[in-house]
């Protein structure tokens, strides 16, 4: 049962069409970059080696090369939507790699006669008779959606290997003709019989770029070690993806500024040819990356993490500002870059570690040497966050704060995994009303929350839920697009790096709020603490501190932080008031108060009573 769950829970989380986009662009992407990568050896070599004659005029890489290669793509699309059609219905993948194990390797139940079955069939659970054994397979079928979801992950990559092999081999084939010497129609021949019938050696360098494109390489030493230490059954729920995200890393390494001392460079240096070439190319290209994101964080147009800190995040998304996103120029709309994996880590990084020394510069009086140290920082908390680390970072707060954080955790998980489909779900309700739905933490018990957080996921069911509301009482969106809508009071928010924190839920300790009661102390408080703070910034004081504290005054940035923290507490007054001079919710706060009088008076009577004793 275990093991069909997962099953169940693997297909839900790649049930939505955003998870497929996301997969296929990053294939496109991952070929385009390669594409890019020859060209850029091909034009230095046509002017150290063809122009200046270095290394006797040899060229390891050309733009007939490049040219072999893109024609090679082009001609593999048929070729490539059949592999796609056949992974679709086989679930078979190309080149022995795989993102994801979604069928069970063994012998399976009294059943199973085949080396692999899908956990969630008759084989799985070993199921006697044929009606039960048709029954068992038919309910499988309905909750993982007749498997789909891995059924089009499966096509997809195949796509993209089919795509990715081809245009390999069409440039392998052109340069070994090349280098030979062949010209007119032996050069021609040459080509086709090498394409026709490749070597050995040629079939597995093309199998393995189209491996390393879908980020299906094989993962060796220390990452081999920790991919089989999270594939128990326990441990794959935490981590239910870890292969494909890991090689994405490992693709980022090759192509960041600290390629140059890495194993596989220094093996690509010691092959020679046109491999150490891109191998020099991808980490030169990539660190000039890494320079240009950077000039761009600088002019405010991409963004990386932000701030760890949701609060601070949550100023810039009032702007319309979302992490890892970037403007598109001469508009004021933001969209997420972070649908093309891998090429999405190296923009990340890049400017997560920009944003960081920049604040550390900004906002106080760290030394570089120590925002440095703050940028390498971020670059852990960086790959900590990435999809596949996610479920362990969460786990492990859970496990040192089980107060705060385990609700949390176990309520995360049990929206995805008690729901099939969960994804599409999402996706269309998100189609059917964009609108964000409140998830209270307070007042309900765990399953209360779980049910309420199911209950977001479902189109128009989510309607019964009220809106969710941001720090100025506005109802917030779940668009992924972001519409730059600029505030004074949001600029300085953010520019102060000012954790405002999100609005009790409760009155006092005694009384909590209803989700109607709760709803309108959100809007009203946001609103005259939006008020406020615009009237605070037209004040001589508010400029006199602004003024030093852009100037580095320490002093003057606390303050104003104090300030507005000050006028937020007023705000909580002023909305709680506005609760209680509502028609319907005073009266019922007062029914309230003088229960809970009386609670207190009868334990005081109790108390004195049992004291006399």
């Amino acid at each position: 049962v275990f093991n069909a769950w997962h099953e169940v829970w693997i297909n839900a989380i790649l049930s939505g069409p955003c998870s497929h986009v996301k997969n296929l662009a990053g294939g496109f992407a991952a070929i385009w970059n390669d594409n890019a990568e020859t060209a850029a050896v091909a034009a230095m070599q046509g002017v150290t080696r063809g122009v200046f004659g270095m290394k006797g005029g040899v060229r390891d890489v050309t733009f007939g090369d490049l040219q072999a290669k893109m024609f090679g793509q082009f001609m593999a699309t048929q070729e490539a939507l059949s592999a796609a059609g056949k992974g679709f219905k086989t679930r078979e993948e190309l080149f022995g790699s795989s993102k994801i194990e979604s069928r069970i390797t063994g012998t399976g139940g009294n059943r199973a006669t085949a080396t692999r079955y899908d956990a969630f069939s008759a084989e799985g659970f070993g199921a006697r008779g044929q009606v039960m054994g048709a029954a068992v397979d038919a309910l499988g079928n309905v909750l993982t959606l007749g498997r789909a979801p891995t059924r089009l992950l499966v096509a997809e990559d195949a796509f993209i290997k089919v795509v990715a092999y081809r245009g390999a081999l069409y440039e392998l084939a052109y340069r070994d003709a090349r280098l030979s010497g062949k010209q007119g129609d032996a050069f021609a021949e040459h080509v086709a019989d090498f394409i026709f019938d490749p070597p050995g050696k040629a079939t597995e360098e093309a199998q393995e770029l189209a491996r390393r494109t879908t980020l299906q390489q094989e993962l060796d030493g220390k990452t081999k070690q920790i991919h089989q230490a999270l594939s128990g059954p326990i441990s794959r729920w935490i981590v239910p993806f870890f292969k494909t995200p890991m090689n994405a890393l490992l693709y980022v390494r090759d192509r960041s500024p600290i390629a140059p001392f890495t194993k596989p460079y220094k093996e690509a240096i010691a092959q020679g040819g046109a491999t150490a070439s891109k191998a020099k190319m991808q980490w030169q290209l990539g660190t000039a990356v890494f320079t240009m994101i950077a000039f761009l964080s600088d002019e405010d147009m991409i963004t990386g993490n932000i701030s760890a800190d949701p609060r601070v995040r949550a100023a810039y998304e009032r702007r319309g500002i979302k992490p890892y996103s970037i403007r598109i120029p001469g508009t004021d709309t933001w969209i997420p870059y972070n649908t093309a994996e891998p090429i999405s880590t190296i923009i990340g990084l890049a400017a997560d570690v920009n944003e960081t020394i920049k604040s550390g510069l900004d906002t106080d009086d760290r030394t570089a040497l120590e925002s440095i140290f703050g940028a390498i920082g971020i670059i852990g908390h960086n790959l900590a966050n990435k999809s596949f680390m996610v479920g362990v970072s969460k786990f492990m707060d859970a496990v040192q704060d089980p107060q705060r954080k385990l609700n949390a955790f176990l309520m995360n998980y049990a929206t995805s995994a008690l729901m099939p489909g969960s994804s599409l779900l999402n996706e269309i309700s998100r189609l059917q009303d964009d609108t964000q739905r409140y998830r209270r933490k307070t007042g309900i018990g765990l399953m209360q929350k779980i049910g309420t957080g199911i209950q977001a996921k479902l189109p128009f069911a989510q309607n019964g839920l009220l809106p969710a509301r941001d720090a100025w009482g506005r109802i917030r969106s779940r668009s992924r697009f972001g519409t730059y809508d600029p505030n004074p009071v949001d600029e300085e928010i953010a520019r102060l790096r000012l954790a405002y924190a999100p609005y009790p839920e409760n009155e006092s300790a005694d009384i909590v709020y209803s989700d109607e009661q709760l709803d309108l102390f959100r809007k009203e408080t946001g609103e005259m603490a939006f008020k406020q703070i615009q009237k605070f910034m037209k004040t001589d004081a508010f400029k006199r501190l602004q003024k030093g504290s852009k100037a580095g005054n320490v002093d003057a940035t606390d303050e104003l932080r104090l300030a507005i923290r000050q006028i937020r507490q007023g705000a909580i007054k002023h909305g709680r008031a506005m609760v209680r001079k509502h028609p319907k919710f005073g009266p019922e706060l007062s029914e309230v108060d003088e229960a809970n009088r009386e609670f207190y008076q009868e334990r005081q009577r109790q108390f004195e009573k049992d004291t006399a004793q």
